[in-house]
């Protein structure tokens, strides 16, 4: 791991020299030596094209360093419990009853204050209390640490910015050295710093752009063997088998991914047919058709199947991983599809289990919803549509004999989770960029200066779920209103959706405003929908470096009724 440490070195100091447009500053406060963690996380910065300006506070002082860190983009704490009580913790366990009570309410005060004075920071990550070092016997030790644990996470849910980490979780005890605490004043070792690191990258980038698509291969990848030539009954794919088990696992997790509303595609150089066969006779193959938007099992290019798969489900292809056990097949996969991120199976097949954890650090299951669960339906429900199309010579036809209706939903809690998600993943058409946790829209919806409009879009062939959101900011005194949040999901592209909301509005405020305001913010994937205002008669009153702002005059009365063949039902 040392080797490894000098290797974080030397790119660090190559990476410095190189100047990034954008810099995130860091307050790291502790009451243990923490050294290295420092260099580690300016390289995970410095990888992404980010400056980083980490600054250590005072040693075990953390009131103090919440005053200086006000100002930071992020704060990350080490309170080990090592040295949670500043003295031996046989007179702490000595002490009478009354005595560790304020001892346990002196540090909840303090971090009540912490958390106040760094309320304005983007992210607070707070290591939950540990154990570890703990004698079993030391009964109100243990109880002050779960009470401050509970306390800790109770606080997380009162503040939207803190994160608890739960690095016992994640970590092995050849990460920490308790013996030498007393010399190094440490416990750490250097493995520890790289897991920890790899396990809270998901909180450092603001506005984290998750995976949406997993392509898979087959051969060697769901299971060991190549099915055209061992034949589907000597694959190895059982979670009896030695070897086998680990493909099972593979399987097992993908499959997961699949029902938290991960689009799971099929992408390998065999015999449909006798992937199908396969199917029907091996049980213990867990990955029906059920969980599988699209499959691509042929004899073409695999990049080209792909290519093909990113055009059907109108996704970039940066949303895109790819896993499979071929170098080569990876290689030109890379080549011909800019910024898909790939895995390869591992040689040592023991080690599948890692890359696998990996893949599925990089999409957002935590946060699934009812609409997740229902992808796979919705995706396959629009390509019956693409089917329908054809049948029509003009695309105003095929839009009329869809039936398209948009059903606007009631505000309350049970749509907060759906309307937080739809902000934080949506890119393609997202006008503004607004990005809300699911506590922001609670918030939102409870404002009388707010009106949200969120839609399911139905027609002939079913329900799209909830894909389209609306956010405006009233301003009654200057008779303005000010879009805040535009979005549609790329399921219901191309029929015109989004110029009969935007009628909808301007239709809704006519009478007593005298203008709709919103702007265009560029997020590096909306381009295609920069003059979707300017098309509908706003005029453009305000540059800035990536925004746009664009004016409509309510008394214009101008509007594209091209899309007036969509109801909107309440």
């Amino acid at each position: 791991m040392k080797s490894n440490y000098l290797k974080t070195l030397k790119e660090n100091q190559i990476l410095r020299k190189k100047k990034f447009n954008k810099t995130t500053k860091i307050g790291i406060s502790s009451n243990i030596n923490i050294n290295f963690f420092d260099e580690i996380l300016a390289n995970f910065f410095l990888k992404k094209r980010i400056n980083p300006s980490i600054k250590f506070g005072i040693h075990n002082n953390f009131l103090q360093d919440s005053y200086d860190y006000k100002n930071k983009n992020i704060t990350i704490i080490f309170w080990e419990t090592i040295n949670l009580f500043n003295e031996n913790l046989f007179n702490i366990e000595n002490r009478n009853l009354n005595k560790l009570k304020k001892v346990e309410q002196n540090i909840k005060l303090q971090l009540k204050k912490i958390f106040l004075n760094l309320n304005k920071n983007e992210l607070i990550l707070f290591n939950k209390f540990s154990k570890n070092f703990v004698n079993k016997k030391n009964r109100r030790i243990e109880k002050i640490i779960d009470n401050l644990n509970n306390f800790l996470f109770k606080q997380e849910k009162i503040n939207n910015n803190l994160k608890i980490i739960s690095y016992e979780k994640f970590s092995k005890s050849s990460y920490f050295d308790y013996k030498k605490y007393d010399f190094t004043k440490s416990i750490f070792k250097l493995d520890f710093f790289y897991r920890y690191i790899k396990n809270i990258e998901k909180f450092l980038i603001k506005d984290q752009k998750f995976k949406k698509v997993l392509i898979v291969d087959c051969d060697n990848t769901l299971w060991k063997g190549t099915l055209g030539e061992d034949g589907y009954e000597n694959l190895k794919m059982s979670k009896k088998d030695p070897e086998g088990k680990y493909y099972y696992l593979a399987q097992k997790e993908i499959l997961n991914l699949a029902v938290k509303g991960v689009i799971v595609c099929i992408c390998s150089k065999n015999n449909e047919k006798d992937f199908f066969y396969l199917q029907k006779k091996r049980k213990d193959f867990l990955i029906k058709n059920k969980h599988i938007v699209l499959k691509k099992i042929n004899w073409v290019d695999k990049h080209k199947n792909i290519l093909d798969i990113a055009k059907s489900l109108n996704l970039n292809i940066d949303s895109f991983v790819f896993l499979d056990d071929s170098e080569f097949e990876i290689n030109l996969v890379k080549k011909y599809c800019e910024n898909i991120t790939t895995f390869k199976v591992p040689k040592n097949i023991r080690k599948y289990p890692l890359v696998i954890n990996r893949i599925k650090n990089l999409f957002d299951v935590k946060t699934y919803t009812e609409e997740d669960r229902k992808k796979i339906f919705y995706y396959k429900k629009n390509f019956k549509r693409e089917e329908f199309k054809e049948n029509f010579d003009s695309i105003d036809d095929y839009l009329k004999k869809l039936k398209i209706k948009l059903i606007l939903q009631k505000k309350n809690h049970l749509i907060t989770k759906r309307i937080s998600q739809m902000t934080l993943k949506t890119n393609q058409f997202n006008l503004t960029n607004s990005r809300y946790n699911e506590d922001k829209i609670k918030k939102l919806i409870k404002r009388d200066d707010i009106d949200l409009y969120a839609f399911s879009v139905k027609d002939i062939f079913g329900d799209n779920g909830i894909t389209v959101l609306l956010i405006c900011k009233i301003k009654k005194h200057l008779k303005e209103v000010f879009i805040d949040t535009f979005l549609l999901s790329c399921r219901v592209f191309g029929r015109k959706i989004e110029k009969r909301v935007l009628h909808f509005i301007i239709q809704k405020y006519q009478k007593k405003f005298k203008k709709i305001i919103s702007k265009f913010e560029y997020n590096g994937k909306n381009n295609q929908f920069k003059n979707f205002y300017k098309d509908n008669y706003f005029r453009t009153v305000k540059t800035k470096k990536n925004e746009i702002y664009l004016q409509y005059d309510l008394k214009l009365k101008k509007l594209n009724e091209d899309s007036n063949f969509i109801k909107i039902v309440n």
